[in-house]
């Protein structure tokens, strides 16, 4: 059986329940961390207000939807985005919408050794 493919309204709407129940459980699992509901623009921007930040710092990234919500925090606040060694060879990889397709053409790199 084919399943159909996702409306765009479906694929706008974000992960599914089942999908944040496992994030949940496993961030449960992290001492001292707080977790927050809604969108990461807003909810970043009033965390960082409410602790007196004066900027955000992000890992570099090649999500879309990282890299968009970054615009849109850095029009609140100062935003620096910092190298970050790269966990695997994705120069093979077009499509960052689904992981299992990701992993599958980085998974190889990903688990080699990286330098210090």
């Amino acid at each position: 059986m084919v399943s159909p493919p996702l409306s765009a309204a479906r694929r706008s709407r974000g992960p599914s329940l089942k999908r944040l129940v496992f994030l949940w459980e496993c961030l449960a699992d992290v001492p001292n961390l707080e977790g927050h509901l809604g969108d990461p623009r807003t909810v970043l921007a009033d965390r960082a207000t409410a602790l007196g930040c004066d900027g955000i710092a992000l890992a570099d990234t090649p999500c879309p939807r990282v890299r968009r919500a970054a615009e849109s925090l850095a029009a609140v606040l100062p935003l620096e985005v910092r190298a970050w060694p790269a966990f695997c060879d994705a120069s093979r990889v077009a499509d960052l919408g689904r992981f299992s397709r990701y992993w599958q053409k980085v998974s190889r790199s990903a688990l080699q050794p990286t330098p210090a």
